[in-house]
């Protein structure tokens, strides 16, 4: 499950990646600008919760772990936050595809 950073930073990543040749900077700004605001709704989901929100590299990797061990915590970040580094990659493959 990718904090809301993770999914930021695996956007740039990405759309750096981007294999188009001459897509418009204007569809690929659109883009990140689409998985950002995931990237925030996420956060604000982890806040609601009573988690760091994630958007800034201040969660610790015992943190993580904490909230990992938390069932209730767990059962909610699932539910409102699950985004995998493998998701969000199948995800800009479609949107290459279909581009």
């Amino acid at each position: 499950m990718l904090l809301p950073q993770e999914i930021i930073r695996l956007t740039e990543t990405l759309v750096g990646k981007c294999p188009i040749r001459n897509v418009s900077s204007k569809f690929l700004q659109q883009l990140k600008d689409f998985l950002q605001n995931i990237a925030r709704e996420v956060a604000t989901v982890r806040t609601n919760i009573g988690v760091k929100d994630g958007l800034a590299s201040d969660v610790t990797t015992a943190e993580v772990k904490r909230e990992r061990k938390d069932s209730v915590v767990q059962s909610l970040l699932r539910n409102f936050t699950y985004i995998t580094e493998s998701q969000l990659k199948k995800f800009m493959g479609f949107v290459w595809e279909k581009y």
